[in-house]
């Protein structure tokens, strides 16, 4: 486990390297290209901080931590699923964010890992990692590249994702509404190529595999490929209109089943005055999904067989609406997202390919000198799409934290987390709470906002 994490630790400094060396005349601020579309990713922008892109820095920290109710795959005497009451430890991280533009290049990197050790249970001792890497190329006046890889570690159903720079609803490979604290490795990497047929008027077609493992061979890891085209109609200088197409394929591992997604949607961004942007899409998944379900037997065939209920394959195919929105404020030091998502997602290892709704506010806050501060709260919820009778999932999350700089480029730092869930079929519920005390690094000439 911690072998994977070093290796996302090595093609971080990887990419830093490679943005400090291609050239000298790298900048930080990108020119106005009008309003992003969610249908290439929206403002899902690595190297960002409180809604401005920063030139590269790292940080590093150690924490006291101290968690409870993590869940482990374990059933207990009594047939229940086993939690801690409290685990005390430490946490040792550090990472990398930035971007520079240069003429015709943008790359940006996003990274941040920990290791964790808790003593005296070290059951729970993991590793979290994230890194968001994208890579923007003007092949020509009228051709671009984007390419983007986004993978990493975690163990924990909260915590460290809670936080990173993603907010949009394509980013399937990304683990979310976890019902265990086992560990999870996930990566999903794609290109797009653009073409700008006017001023006004532009077309881009793409191509993302992902995948998602859980090291437990009792959840169901996927392995995904998607392809996507859009149009994009620029009404003004601050408004665009678009129309995508999306196909998406979600193939599981330990368990028996795929999905098919045909997606068709339209979508709607305007930036209203400098600060203020909302997107928008609506639109409708076909979904055909392949799996296996229980059927009840007639009384008599049940007395013959000794069972009433026989595993069949249930071949499925139903519609199901798509809708995201997104409002984002962005203020001189810091910036506010509230956003919203009804979409199709392949799960959490447990439930197959499902509906997914979340929801979320997030707000962070990066001074000048001495303070940073950052809160997010959060709702999602999970019900399958025709491949099991399994009630729906639910989970609510927060949390808050900041920093305060001690010493030059040193800091301290606190934060708190809180996760909720509960599956209504079961009845299962559990509480999980974090809180972490420490100290940080940050290089650069202002505190670096770690959300």
């Amino acid at each position: 486990m911690i072998h994977r994490g070093l290796i996302l630790w090595v093609l971080a400094a990887a990419g830093v390297a490679f943005a400090q060396s291609y050239g000298e005349s790298g900048e930080t601020v990108d020119t106005y290209q009008g309003p992003s579309v969610l249908s290439r990713g929206g403002s899902s922008v690595a190297g960002e901080r409180a809604g401005r892109l920063i030139d590269f820095q790292f940080w590093g920290d150690v924490n006291a931590v101290y968690d409870s109710g993590l869940a482990g795959l374990i059933v207990g005497p009594n047939g229940n699923i086993e939690s801690s009451a409290g685990e005390a430890g430490v946490v040792v991280g550090g990472g990398i964010v930035g971007t520079r533009v240069w003429e015709h290049d943008l790359i940006s990197i996003d990274y941040g890992g920990d290791f964790r050790h808790y003593s005296p249970n070290s059951y729970y001792d993991g590793t979290d990692q994230f890194l968001q890497f994208n890579w923007r190329h003007i092949l020509s006046r009228r051709w671009s590249l984007d390419v983007h890889d986004m993978g990493g570690i975690t163990s924990l159903s909260y915590g460290t994702l809670s936080y990173v720079p993603l907010r949009s609803a394509d980013v399937v490979g990304l683990p979310s509404n976890l019902l265990f604290d086992n560990t999870v490795y996930f990566e999903q990497a794609g290109a797009e190529v653009f073409f700008q047929k006017s001023a006004r008027l532009s077309f881009g077609v793409g191509v993302d595999g992902f995948l998602t493992d859980y090291r437990s061979s009792s959840l169901a890891s996927v392995r995904g490929v998607g392809a996507k085209a859009d149009a994009v109609y620029r009404l003004s200088r601050r408004q665009k209109l678009y129309l995508t197409y999306q196909f998406s394929r979600f193939d599981y591992q330990h368990a028996f089943g795929f999905s098919n997604l045909n997606l068709g949607a339209a979508g709607y961004s305007v930036d209203i005055g400098r600060r203020w942007t909302i997107e928008g899409q609506a639109g409708v998944y076909y979904v055909h999904t392949l799996g296996l379900i229980q059927q009840p037997v007639a009384p008599a065939i049940a007395a013959i067989l000794g069972t009433s209920y026989v595993t069949t394959t249930a071949d499925r195919r139903i519609m199901v609406p798509d809708g995201e929105l997104r409002v984002s404020r962005r203020f001189k030091k810091s910036s506010f997202d509230i956003g919203a998502s009804e979409t199709v997602s392949p799960g959490n290892g447990v439930y197959l390919t499902s509906r997914s709704e979340s929801s979320y506010a997030h707000y962070s806050f990066v001074g000048n000198k001495r303070l940073t501060m950052g809160a997010t709260v959060g709702y999602g919820s999970l019900s399958s799409v025709g491949q099991q009778s399994i009630g729906k999932y639910v989970g609510y999350n927060g949390g808050a934290g900041g920093s305060y700089r001690i010493w030059n480029n040193v800091h301290s730092e606190m934060r708190y987390d809180f996760n909720h869930y509960t599956t209504e079929t079961s009845g299962f519920k559990q509480n999980e709470n974090r809180v972490t005390v420490g100290v940080a690094f940050s290089s650069g000439d202002r505190p670096l906002a770690l959300w």
